[in-house]
């Protein structure tokens, strides 16, 4: 088993090569990186893990492409890390889907690709329950299901898609948006590596949104790309180009920390 303290690219490059690794985990962010160091795969890779946000559709091609073992994951730290994986050696996947439960799991969930509901899991691998009662509300254990704070749904083949957080749902102009959802249709866009979307109030609508990125496009050619991609309610009003997004020491985009910057040059 290799540990790093933190994520870099290189070093992980070099370990991959070095220390003859056969399993890896990462978020989107870091495989990403990760591709911008090495192309193709060491040949004693067997499975690359990618979870805990939504795989882009030009990230998965890319990966596809060069021969890299991709497979999608979904899990948490309530679940033990992992409840559902599939393979994804050849297509893309449709956004958000990422494959059946593992043996001995069952999810449970009511929603619509169109409509999404929270997931909810049940099996040896959920937690007993919080060490500290009412830590999150509404998330939870009720008759040894654990309901997730994810929304998704199931395919006919009982497959679990995951296409954002419940508590990530804007209201703007009575319509629901899903930051999410925005960001996986942004990163069609030329040229672009990474993409958050975050939302600032506003006085009439409730919320607006800016999108974060890193990638070639200019903020007035990205603008006028998502007019012709996105639905009016789906698409940002500002776009923020960065070099490097800011990251949590697991390689998330720190929404937190990209809201307060682009909040800082608004006011």
């Amino acid at each position: 088993l290799l540990l790093h303290e933190r994520y870099d690219a290189a070093n992980l490059a070099y370990d991959l090569e070095r220390q003859r690794v056969t399993h890896l985990s990462l978020v989107p962010p870091m495989l990403a990186r990760l591709l911008t160091m090495r192309e193709r795969p060491p040949l004693w890779l067997r499975v690359l893990l990618v979870g805990g946000q939504a795989l882009s559709g030009a990230l998965a091609r890319q990966a596809i492409a060069a021969g890299w073992p991709l497979y999608l994951s979904y899990g948490m730290t309530e679940t033990a890390s992992l409840v559902a994986a599939s393979p994804c050696l050849r297509a893309v996947p449709a956004p958000g889907l990422v494959g059946p439960a593992l043996p001995g799991i069952q999810l449970r969930c009511a929603g619509t690709p169109a409509s999404p509901e929270r997931i909810a899991i049940r099996g040896p691998v959920v937690m007993a329950g919080y060490a500290e009662a009412g830590r999150r509300p509404g998330v939870g254990l009720d008759e040894g299901w654990f309901l997730t704070n994810d929304l998704g749904y199931l395919t006919a083949r009982g497959e679990v898609a995951v296409l954002g957080r419940a508590d990530e749902v804007l209201v703007i102009g009575g319509e629901a948006v899903l930051p999410a959802r925005v960001e996986d249709q942004m990163m069609a866009a030329p040229g672009l590596e990474a993409v958050v979307v975050v939302a600032l109030g506003d006085p009439v609508w409730g919320y607006r949104l800016v999108a974060a990125y890193v990638g070639a496009m200019a903020p007035d050619a990205l603008a006028g790309w998502c007019r012709e991609h996105l639905t009016d309610r789906n698409r940002p009003r500002h776009y923020r180009r960065f070099t490097k997004l800011p990251t949590t020491p697991s390689g998330k985009p720190e929404r937190s920390r990209i809201r307060s910057l682009i909040l800082e040059e608004t006011s």
